[in-house]
Parts: structure tokens; sequence; C-alpha cells
């Protein structure tokens, strides 16, 4: 079966310091060493473009058919903007690569399950990143309004809650987007 390649294989693995290479090399050959985050992982492509600037290390399939995306990050809290940045791209992306897949059978409308891999992560970055999930999170965009009688108002408007990502993904590919 003919596997599609999203990256370059000649361009390496993953832009980041050798050691980061070097351990995203090892996980892609055996995928076994996930086995407790991924049980059944098997990696589909490496360094697959996602938006813009935006990559996954190496993008894999759990048993499950949930993707799993492996990011090396640092291991402060940048691995949080990494972390933000990616996933964001996937909620746009991750349908069309549910689609330039197909023989993997990746199911992208799933929320993918993601590995975070570092050298050594900060102390306070644990119980931080115990927290992801757990937080309720408001958005609020403000306007800063200048009154006739110079005081200023603060005009509040809640971002609404975004759909199911399982949901809105599957609308997406159903509506051909």
């Amino acid at each position: 079966m003919e596997r599609t390649v999203l990256h370059d294989p000649a361009q390496g693995l993953h832009g980041g310091d050798a050691e980061d290479v070097a351990a995203l090399a090892l996980l892609q050959e055996r995928p076994e060493l996930l086995a407790a985050a991924a049980p059944g992982l098997a990696f589909l492509d490496a360094e697959v473009p996602l938006d813009g600037p935006t990559t996954v290390d190496l993008l894999g399939q759990g048993g499950d058919g949930a993707p799993v995306l492996v990011l090396a990050c640092p291991g402060g809290f940048g691995a949080l903007a990494r972390l933000g940045a990616v996933l964001a791209a996937w909620n746009r992306v991750g349908p069309l690569l549910g689609r330039m897949l197909p023989e993997g059978g990746l199911d992208a409308a799933r929320p993918p399950r993601v590995v975070l891999l570092s050298r050594r992560f900060q102390d306070d970055l644990r119980p931080v990143l115990g927290l992801v999930g757990q937080v309720e999170v408001h958005a609020l965009e403000y306007r800063l309004v200048d009154h006739p009688d110079g005081s200023r108002l603060l005009d509040l408007a809640a971002l609404p809650p975004a759909e199911g990502l399982a949901e809105g993904r599957a609308a997406a590919v159903a509506g051909g987007r």
C-alpha cells in the first residue's frame, strides 16, 4: 500500500536541537516506548505541517484510532504555548489530514491525544498541565468606550463557548471544509 507523506524526509526530523531530533527518531522507530500514553500506537508521518509554521513532530494513531500528536518542546511554560498553537492549528486542519491519510484510519474527528516530549520539565509545570483539562475558561472580549462626560466605560462581550471538538470536526468533514 502506498503511503502518503506530508513532509520531505530529506529535510530531517524536527527543527529543534540534536537531542530532540535523536529522541524523536528513536520514538519513530519504537512507538511501543509510548505504550502507556498511547496503546497500540503506530506513527503515520513526521514533521507534519499543519498551518503556517506550526508542525507536529510525529503524527500517530492510537490503537483506538484517535490521533496522537508528539511534540518536542521546551521544558518550561513554552510547552503550553506550543501545545496551544498546535491544537489551534489541528482544529483548523485536522479533518483534512484525516482525508489525506485514509490508509491509516486516522479518526481526525476525535480529540487528539498529545504527548509533550522534553529533556526535563520545570517542576511547577506539572501541576499546571494537570489543570489544563479541568479549568473552566471564560473568554471576554473588551472595548473601552470614552463617554462624552469624560468617563470611560468597559464594554464586555463573552466569547461563545466552542462547540464540542468531535461535533465540530464531524460537521466540518461532512460539510467538505
